[in-house]
């Protein structure tokens, strides 16, 4: 148990400390800003942009990007809230690189 709580707590810290983990609003997953990068990205494998037929393929390896400057909130001054940018890579297989 010690392990779990361990990644647990270091979780909770995480989602505490980055407002990009704790949006108040859903991810449009459409282009923002004038360098048009996306809020919500999500990647294969071999790290290209999903497209919707790769949703169907079968995959050991998701990527997940969230960017931390197209946060639609304001903190309590009414300044855009900004943050750093997350890439999450989730792998479902016990080895890694599999």
């Amino acid at each position: 148990w010690g392990e779990l709580f361990a990644l647990t707590s270091r979780l909770l810290r995480l989602r505490r400390e980055h407002p990009v983990l704790r949006r108040k609003a859903f991810f449009s997953g459409r282009p923002h800003g004038p360098e048009g990068l996306r809020d919500l990205a999500w990647f294969t494998g071999s790290g290209e942009e999903m497209t919707e037929p790769d949703w169907f393929r079968p995959s050991r390896t998701l990527g997940m990007f969230l960017s931390g400057r197209d946060i639609p909130q304001r903190d309590a001054k009414g300044a855009p809230v900004r943050d750093d940018s997350f890439l999450c890579v989730l792998h479902a297989e016990p080895e890694a690189g599999a």
